[in-house]
């Protein structure tokens, strides 16, 4: 029986759009420039993961919530048929139409759980890790992250180069594969579960001399094996602490200035979902949350919700917990980095 693509999908749009082209930092939560948009604008556009994920923008969407379905038609400017496909596609379940699938709302969906072949994802993404290798002085990765955090001391070996990463972009016909835009060195960081399982591959897209790719979406993940807690691990802790945050720019500037080993979680979702690593437990019995001090947007501010949202959990868990944030509005330990 053919499987509806809207409960394929659901709840997983951040990770299917992603996988498409579509550049992580629109599913982040916070109110921002609107990928359909002309002049794109500053603060129109928020994605929310409520409903399965819906998006909003106060132009072109008359301020009313739409569906990741209608997200991903725009996008690739394909019809409901073509975009079910897409879905399907990511899942590896077979492509068809199937009969009474429409556009439109469901009520009190249920969230079936997508067909996914882990191995042959997990593969995927140790491929390429094995093509990379560790940074070396000099390198495009280490005058990058020298350039965004300075006087950055080391740089974790978890923390990789990829030399010549092919970088795919949307097709400008929707119904063509991805086109391949050309090759770019490349930092890979692995992301593992709690249970030390490979389920993500963090890539951001450089230049020889460290400079951020001219690329649409600088930084993608992989299309991972649908895990939604996961932790790009650098350093493991020596002590009973560890620290969280959501970008690697971010833990590594956090790092430097508390000196704490931290861990980036990709984005205020993810973050919000962390579970302390089962070889960690018992030993680890504090985690300091590096939170984002985020604008408030439409009455949220995803960086620090996430924060306390973790805080919150691993207080049930009893694992103590400190959240430390830039005072300044819109900064995050990165830009304080930049001061000291």
């Amino acid at each position: 029986m053919l499987q509806r693509a809207e409960d394929l999908a659901y709840g997983n749009w951040p990770e299917i759009l992603n996988s498409l082209g579509v550049d992580s930092s629109y599913f982040r939560g916070k109110a921002g420039p609107c990928p359909f948009c002309a002049d794109g604008g500053k603060d129109r556009y928020i994605w929310q993961d409520k409903n399965g994920g819906r998006y909003l923008c106060r132009h072109c969407t008359d301020a009313r919530y739409r569906s990741g379905m209608d997200f991903l038609m725009r996008f690739h400017a394909c019809t409901f048929v073509e975009a079910c496909n897409l879905v399907r596609e990511h899942f590896n379940v077979p492509s068809g139409y199937g009969a009474g699938e429409v556009l439109l709302p469901k009520r009190d969906p249920v969230r079936k759980e997508p067909v996914v072949d882990v191995e042959a994802a997990r593969a995927r993404m140790q491929r390429v890790w094995d093509q990379s290798r560790p940074i070396t002085p000099g390198d495009p990765v280490d005058l990058y992250l020298r350039s965004r955090v300075p006087r950055l001391v080391s740089i974790s070996p978890m923390i990789h180069l990829h030399p010549r990463l092919g970088y795919y972009r949307v097709a400008d016909v929707p119904s063509e594969k991805p086109v391949l835009a050309g090759y770019f060195p490349t930092m890979l960081v692995r992301g593992f579960d709690a249970a030390g399982n490979l389920v993500q591959l963090h890539k951001t897209y450089l230049t020889p001399g460290g400079a951020k790719a001219d690329v649409p979406h600088v930084k993608k993940t992989d299309r991972g094996v649908g895990c939604n807690s996961f932790a790009l691990r650098l350093d493991d802790p020596v002590g009973n602490t560890l620290g969280v945050s959501e970008g690697i720019e971010t833990a590594l500037a956090a790092s430097l200035l508390d000196g704490l080993p931290v861990w980036p979680c990709h984005s205020a979702g993810i973050l919000a979902n962390f579970v302390l690593p089962e070889h960690l437990r018992g030993r680890v019995t504090k985690v300091v949350i590096y939170a984002d001090s985020d604008e408030l947007k439409n009455g949220h501010r995803a960086g620090i919700e996430a924060a306390k949202a973790l805080a919150d959990r691993c207080r049930r868990d009893r694992i103590r917990t400190m959240i430390v944030r830039p005072a300044k509005v819109g900064a995050d330990m990165a830009d304080l980095a930049m001061l000291a």
